[in-house]
């Protein structure tokens, strides 16, 4: 993403690469089927075996630290996308040492942008008592040449609507094996992108010039946040009752793990200390039984 004195590529060819590479995956809409496998060997109840039932709920809240003695670690420039050959549009402002630190303290050592979900270990009872729901759509947009925001909790099925806020074309590419390139993102003509696979999922822009990095981490359910500017995350309608671990994690970061369990309209507060993971980063964490992260 660094401005240099390298050759740019003309509008003209730009467009004409993005209308010849077409799209692999345009056209799909929320509710299309999903095909790919639970990557950790855990799938969520479904259909008839969810039904309606919901039962008593309450609120988990929480804050998420930086371990003491540690620093916020960095993706290499080689993991933020972009071709080396192109650079970046002139109507953006110069790259920044914090575009690959997603993950970021405030002055109290809080995090932000660090994925919160839920797992239990009554895998069968906590899938039942799941609320039905639509699946949720999630605003992500090109803003000065970088994807914002750089970090999502997901469900698996909901949708991303992805938008570009400036005049220059770029090319969205997903790591989902099932993806490949997007067709080319022009600005005013937003597209769309059902995750439908378990894990990570991370946009770059490819080929042309980089705008930033985007890592959706995807679980079976909806029960997950992302901690705010603060360091602090709120996850509503959590079953009451059941004994439950709360999971924070990103890519450039070790699990932490807490046990909490909530009361009847109640609310649980918890707060969960992370450790750079050592490089390169980590895939998602792997489930160790059927309570497993995912």
């Amino acid at each position: 993403m660094e401005r240099s004195s390298r050759p740019s590529v003309r509008p003209w060819v730009v467009l004409a690469i993005l209308f010849t590479l077409g799209c692999s995956s345009c056209g799909e809409r929320p509710g299309a089927e999903a095909t790919s496998e639970d990557p950790s060997g855990v799938e969520a109840p479904t259909g008839e075996s969810l039904g309606v039932t919901r039962g008593p709920v309450g609120t988990v809240r929480g804050v998420v630290r930086l371990a003491e003695g540690t620093e916020a670690p960095l993706f290499v420039p080689d993991q933020m996308g972009g071709s080396p050959n192109v650079a970046m549009p002139r109507d953006c402002t110069p790259p920044r040492i914090d575009d690959r630190r997603p993950v970021r303290p405030d002055d109290a050592g809080n995090l932000r942008n660090v994925v919160v979900t839920l797992t239990a270990e009554d895998r069968d009872g906590f899938f039942a008592r799941m609320p039905e729901r639509e699946p949720a759509r999630h605003e992500v947009a090109i803003r000065d040449c970088r994807l914002d925001p750089p970090v999502l909790a997901v469900a698996r099925g909901d949708v991303l609507v992805l938008s570009n806020e400036t005049d220059y074309p770029f090319l969205p590419t997903s790591t989902t094996a099932s993806r490949g390139f997007l067709r080319g993102l022009i600005k005013g003509e937003p597209q769309e992108m059902v995750i439908d696979q378990m894990g990570v999922t991370t946009l770059v822009c490819g080929m042309l010039a980089g705008c930033g990095r985007l890592d959706v981490v995807v679980a079976s359910h909806p029960l997950n946040a992302t901690t705010g500017e603060d360091g602090t995350f709120v996850i509503e309608n959590v079953p009451a009752g059941m004994a439950l671990r709360v999971h924070a994690w990103h890519p450039l970061f070790e699990e932490s793990v807490a046990d909490v369990r909530v009361e009847e309209g109640g609310e649980a507060r918890v707060e969960l200390t992370i450790r750079p993971a050592a490089a390169p980063p980590p895939a998602a964490p792997e489930p160790e039984d059927e309570s497993g992260f995912f």
